[in-house]
């Protein structure tokens, strides 16, 4: 029996979404015990975000709508990226991991943006 998917499931944006988040769950379970409760679940809760938002905006039909659900899931990289920032600062993520996190992140914020854009919004 073949597995139903949803159209949005199988756009390159959302597997990369999805990529984002297992890599931002890998990262995050080198952070300390005593950020479980704050920074890991921050960043967990804002990657997460990115891609819920995106189904949600895909879901949709009025492109104002779809517009502002594009908006909160790159609003949701851009927390991620203070994140990462924070992480860096703090020693919990190597160099190389958070070059790797920014690149991914700003993709993604450029393909949010082209998104925004297509569906007429002018922010």
């Amino acid at each position: 029996m073949k597995i139903k998917e949803f159209e949005f499931q199988n756009t390159e944006m959302y597997h990369q979404m999805m990529d984002y988040v297992s890599n931002v769950y890998k990262i995050t379970k080198k952070f300390p015990q005593s950020e479980i409760y704050g920074l890991t679940n921050q960043i967990r809760r804002a990657s997460v975000s990115v891609a819920l938002n995106f189904a949600e905006g895909w879901g949709r039909y009025n492109k104002k709508e779809k517009a502002q659900f594009y908006k909160i899931s790159r609003a949701s990289i851009l927390e991620c990226v203070a994140a990462i920032d924070i992480a860096l600062r703090q020693n919990y993520i190597e160099k190389t991991n958070y070059q790797k996190m920014l690149d991914e992140s700003n993709e993604i914020s450029k393909k949010l943006n082209a998104l925004i854009k297509r569906m007429g919004d002018k922010e």
